[in-house]
């Protein structure tokens, strides 16, 4: 299997600089772009922003010139229905085995999930899963609405600053980041993980 993976950069720096060297930079401005509209990214708990949720994964018919899975038309009572308190989010029980939400929000002044105050609205999303050195991208989708705005790009550049973070020690041992296989998806997902540095590997799975 050919899999797209980003080796973990030395710096984001060093990332940044790489970047502007793929298609004129088109990632960095991208980036640029989303700061500009003021998006920002953090972890969160699915829970307290369901309603977006399935609305990103609903904003869309058609993606990657196929229809959306059925695992992407549940609905909010699929998800369990909506929450009536912010739930905290946790740290994982093992730090290099573990599933985690990573989204970009836009601000959103009196924004609600159900009778639930967020305060912004979820726009796009990651599902982080850590194996030991590798992190995958389990699921990755943005909302068809905000795509233009770089959501996605700001995203990816966010997951990078999280992994190198020097407060998460564990971090430290995360080599790779892997979004599926290389040849998946239409031309301009693959533009997409050329400029975000993503390369082709061959994957060799092991069972002990």
């Amino acid at each position: 299997m050919i899999s797209a993976i980003l080796p973990v950069p030395l710096s984001l720096v060093d990332y940044v600089k790489r970047m502007r060297k793929i298609h004129k930079g088109n990632a960095v401005r991208e980036v640029k772009k989303a700061d500009k509209k003021e998006y920002h990214c953090e972890v969160f708990h699915m829970q307290n922003h369901v309603e977006d949720l399935v609305e990103i994964n609903h904003s869309k018919e058609i993606r990657q010139g196929r229809k959306m899975t059925k695992s992407y038309q549940k609905d909010i009572k699929d998800y369990g229905g909506f929450s009536v308190d912010i739930q905290p989010v946790e740290s994982p029980e093992c730090s290099v085995h573990f599933s985690q939400w990573i989204g970009v929000f836009k601000p959103m002044e009196g924004h609600k999930q159900g009778t639930l105050l967020v305060g912004k609205k979820l726009v796009g999303y990651i599902n982080l899963i850590r194996h030991g050195e590798i992190i995958l991208y389990g699921s990755i989708l943005g909302h068809g609405d905000f795509l233009n705005d770089g959501i996605m790009y700001l995203l990816n550049h966010r997951t990078i600053e999280w992994v190198l973070t020097p407060d998460i020690p564990d971090n430290r041992e995360i080599k790779y980041i892997m979004y599926a296989g290389w040849f998946d998806g239409t031309e301009g997902l693959q533009k997409w993980k050329k400029r975000t540095l993503f390369q082709p590997y061959y994957l060799k799975l092991t069972i002990q």
